[in-house]
């Protein structure tokens, strides 16, 4: 069983569409070769397909509350209990991030909306407004991140700027309620399906975004995956691992001091196979000439938290004592995996993370592996 990543595929989907309406039949082989290639395989890597099973929690108690998206509705996970907390069915993405407020995404046939969701009163805000009596003109909206009154998301908005149809990052205020497009964040390479897992630099100023950005390599018949940070201040982006390493959903520690991510085994055909590592990370590599060398050794540095598995979206707790990812079990269900995270030191006093205990604390029927999950106190 492997992970779905339905943004990505829909994207395509869109993009062929409106290449179909433009293009000479000659072109139209060539393009639809390529993308082919592509979207089979996002549709074998990312592809979801579990029989349904009875939701039920295994006894284990945790600090603070995990908050996951379940058969299209929010859950909560808190000490060693279970609530649904909404009851509508519809939502296809959701970033909570306090206990009463949520960012959703609800999709449509041909666009896709951002709305705040009150998880108190169940009252939802329009943030987007994408659809579109004129079909070229509806909009993706993806993959929202909140953070101090910002969201970040995936919008195809390109298009309208430089015709570019592959998804790019895109930042919006939180309390918008103009229902515009945000502000363009990322200029996606062509034909890769575009960037993603946007996510702010957690010091508090909103300045620095670290996402996933997509680069064909030596002629590869599909995009590899790295991650990049841009600097809002200057507007330079930088590499922060290899292009081609194949990174996927990165999340920083509460203190900015490490990433979490998911590797996928770009040495794979098939790419079928992802693991989750830590890397350190220190921003003030940025101040430095050769600030591309020292984050390419704390990548090397990386330390394994699960390997060979069809892993995503990790998190690290409120206090850093756990981390916390999607897995898929040993019956082919995605569920909710823990493991214990701390900082010991080598010979030379260096820090180094240590991983243990790690352990099922769901058997979920129906969790979404496209949709964040969220750690909060």
């Amino acid at each position: 069983m492997e992970v779905t990543n339905y943004p990505r595929t829909e994207k395509k989907r869109n993009y062929i569409k409106v290449i179909l309406r433009a293009t000479l039949i000659v072109i139209l082989l060539a393009i639809i070769s390529t993308i082919g290639i592509l979207g089979y395989k996002l549709y074998k890597f990312f592809k979801i397909g579990v029989p349904k099973i009875t939701y039920s929690i295994q006894p284990y108690s945790i600090n603070g509350s995990i908050y996951i998206l379940n058969n299209g509705d929010i859950y909560k996970i808190s000490g060693d209990q279970t609530k649904e907390i909404t009851s509508v069915g519809d939502i296809y993405q959701s970033f909570v991030y306090s206990s009463s407020q949520a960012i959703i995404v609800k999709k449509y046939t041909n666009y896709s909306d951002l709305f705040s969701l009150n998880l108190n009163t169940g009252s939802e805000t329009q943030i987007t407004n994408n659809s579109s009596s004129v079909f070229d003109n509806n909009l993706w909206a993806f993959d929202p991140y909140e953070y101090n009154n910002n969201i970040l998301y995936l919008s195809d908005a390109g298009k309208f700027i430089n015709g570019v149809f592959d998804l790019g990052v895109y930042k919006i205020p939180s309390n918008n309620t103009y229902k515009s497009i945000g502000t363009k964040i990322s200029n996606p390479n062509p034909y890769t399906g575009g960037d993603q897992d946007p996510i702010y630099y957690p010091d508090g100023t909103n300045r620095y975004i670290l996402y996933c950005r997509y680069t064909y390599l030596n002629n590869t018949p599909q995009p590899l995956s790295h991650l990049v940070l841009y600097d809002s201040l200057t507007g330079n982006t930088v590499s922060i691992t290899p292009e081609g390493s194949g990174i996927l959903n990165p999340s920083f520690s509460p203190d900015g001091k490490y990433i979490i991510f998911a590797e996928r085994d770009t040495n794979s055909i098939s790419n079928s196979t992802t693991s989750i590592y830590i890397m350190p990370f220190n921003i003030n590599n940025l101040n430095d000439s050769n600030y591309e060398a020292e984050f390419t050794s704390e990548f090397n540095n990386k330390i394994l938290v699960d390997k060979n598995a069809v892993d995503a979206m990790p998190i690290f707790s409120p206090d850093e004592s756990e981390v916390a990812w999607i897995k898929a079990d040993q019956n082919g269900y995605f569920n909710i995996a823990i493991a214990n995270f701390r900082i010991s030191v080598d010979n030379n006093g260096n820090p180094i993370p240590v991983i243990s205990g790690t352990r099922f604390i769901t058997n979920l029927s129906n969790l979404s592996s496209i949709s964040r999950i969220t750690w909060i106190n």
